[in-house]
């Protein structure tokens, strides 16, 4: 079986005072703009231009103290350092950003604006993400009906996520909201530790991911099935027939729809195969309870054993994408089980810092 390996590269030693002179640096770079901006456009367009040649400069001198680490180090540190620069040019724009997720406030919550403000510059600043994408991801997780007093701490966990799958924090946001749409029992930390335990399981990356799940979890949330099971199931159907994880999706939704709205041919051929399997009918009352105590793997397990074959069992689906789904689990019950265990990699973590890198190699 293969072994889980997750490596932390953080920065240290004499890496690490390299790595607080930049954030100093740049947390004063930052409230330069913002006091430049204040005074009127056209200055803040020439101040943006000037520190930008400034952190430029301080940029390339970072990068030289970093060579004593190792040119991988090195070559990290640049990538972080470019990302944050980038984010300088639209810091002056944080202004407008900030009146489009004010949109989404009312009276009672506008008092969160200034921490807001106050969020997207730090988060910028740490993680190298524009205040562009962090505020359209704020905007999306307020529009979410996330309470304002929480949308920081979503938006937080949600770059901490970005960073760990190599995307930005808008991608996290639209499969994380969407995922605590429809669990709200659940902790939004639980739901990212998930979905990176899921992504270590499927072909597919983030972004791809963060497309397709939210269909699936609208119907399985309907079906009492949990978010673990539905996105543990959506990554090994990604490995079985379907050449994306788009359309391992559409087929376990072709599923799900299937169970949650059956036509009067799927309850025959469900009493028919009770019938035929335990001398019973079997009613979609007792599918759906079983689906809620046991979950989907648990229902087709006992649908199977009462059809050793499976050929019943697959007749239940009648859609392609819905078949070739329903072919590729009973076909590798075992592996499938396997890939339901997530191991979760707790990229929540609250005290991990946000410039720590993940590495997980699964070897």
């Amino acid at each position: 079986m293969a072994e889980r390996f997750q490596i932390e590269i953080a920065v240290d030693d004499k890496g690490t005072p390299v790595i607080k002179k930049f954030y100093r640096e740049s947390e004063k770079t930052f409230r330069d703009i913002a006091e430049e901006a204040q005074k009127s456009s056209s200055k803040a367009v020439g101040s943006v231009e000037k520190l930008r040649k400034s952190f430029e400069k301080f940029r390339e001198s970072a990068v030289k103290d970093l060579e004593k680490i190792g040119s991988k180090a090195k070559w990290a540190f640049a990538a972080l350092a470019g990302g944050i620069a980038s984010s300088v040019k639209s810091f002056s724009s944080l202004e407008a950003q900030l009146g489009m997720v004010a949109t989404m406030l009312d009276k009672s919550t506008m008092k969160y604006l200034p921490s807001y403000k106050e969020g997207l510059r730090r988060l910028a600043i740490e993680s190298g993400q524009s205040t562009e994408v962090l505020s359209s991801g704020l905007y999306n997780i307020l529009s979410a009906t996330i309470e304002a007093k929480d949308a920081m701490k979503v938006l937080e966990l949600s770059v901490k996520g970005a960073i760990a799958g190599f995307t930005t924090a808008d991608v996290i946001v639209r499969s994380l909201t969407s995922a605590m749409l429809q669990y709200k029992n659940m902790s939004p930390e639980k739901i990212v530790d998930v979905m990176f335990a899921a992504l270590q399981k499927g072909k597919f990356t983030m972004e791809e991911f963060a497309s397709a799940i939210p269909g699936v979890l609208g119907l399985g949330s309907q079906l009492n099935l949990k978010f673990g099971e539905l996105a543990a199931t959506t990554a090994f159907l990604s490995k079985k027939g379907f050449a994306t994880v788009s359309e391992a999706a559409t087929g376990l939704e072709g599923m799900l729809t299937r169970l949650l709205t059956p036509t009067s041919e799927f309850e025959k051929q469900l009493e028919e195969l009770g019938i035929q399997g335990r001398g019973t009918a079997i009613t979609v009352d007792e599918l759906r309870k079983k689906l809620g105590e046991d979950g989907l793997y648990g229902t087709i397990e006992w649908l199977m054993s009462l059809d050793p074959g499976g050929k019943l069992v697959e007749q239940l689906f009648r859609r392609k994408e819905a078949m070739i789904a329903m072919s590729g689990m009973i076909s590798d019950m075992e592996a499938w089980k396997e890939d339901i265990e997530l191991s979760l990699i707790h990229i929540s973590e609250p005290t991990r810092p946000l410039y720590i890198s993940y590495a997980v190699f699964c070897l």
